[in-house]
């Protein structure tokens, strides 16, 4: 991804498609990537670049092929596990870098009105590693990426790049 596109951040907008928590393959990553292109084609037709994946419950979820963070109250959070998301690699260490940097860190079932709260929010994935996300839904979240998305990112390519922790 080029840097204007970072600077400039990821729309995000709500699809119809809901992420069941309780379905077998849940929180598997498969072969079979029907749904994940279905959820990113409703997104697209909007003019997103990804999509914002509710629970069966209501609770955010995921996007097409990526996780969600964002700041809130002095902390960041994510959707935990048992909201039906995958435990992607990219999440799994922005989890660690978060505690390496004495930030806060609450994975929880969180209703989409929470976004609309946070300073800043990301998401992530192998592929794009930490995107800032800009507007959800038309909402405008913040200019560009944030102190704290810029921060991560900063030590995830300094981590993945030195081979390691």
């Amino acid at each position: 991804m080029g840097r204007e596109k970072w600077e400039r951040g990821f729309a995000l907008a709500s699809v119809t498609v809901a992420k069941n928590a309780s379905s077998p393959l849940s929180g598997i990553k498969s072969t079979s990537a029907l749904e994940r292109v279905m959820i990113l084609d409703e997104a697209r037709k909007t003019g997103a670049d990804e999509a914002l994946v509710l629970s069966t419950g209501g609770h955010i979820a995921c996007g097409s092929a990526v996780n969600i963070f964002w700041a809130r109250d002095g902390r960041i959070e994510t959707p935990s596990l048992d909201n039906g998301i995958l435990p992607g690699v990219t999440r799994a260490m922005v989890i660690e870098l978060a505690g390496r940097a004495n930030l806060e860190i609450v994975e929880s079932r969180f209703r989409k009105d929470v976004l609309m709260e946070a300073q800043e929010v990301f998401v992530t994935n192998s592929l794009i590693e930490i995107v800032p996300v800009t507007t959800i839904d038309g909402r405008v979240i913040s200019a560009g990426p944030g102190p704290l998305t810029r921060r991560l990112a900063q030590m995830y390519v300094k981590t993945t790049s030195s081979g390691g922790a």
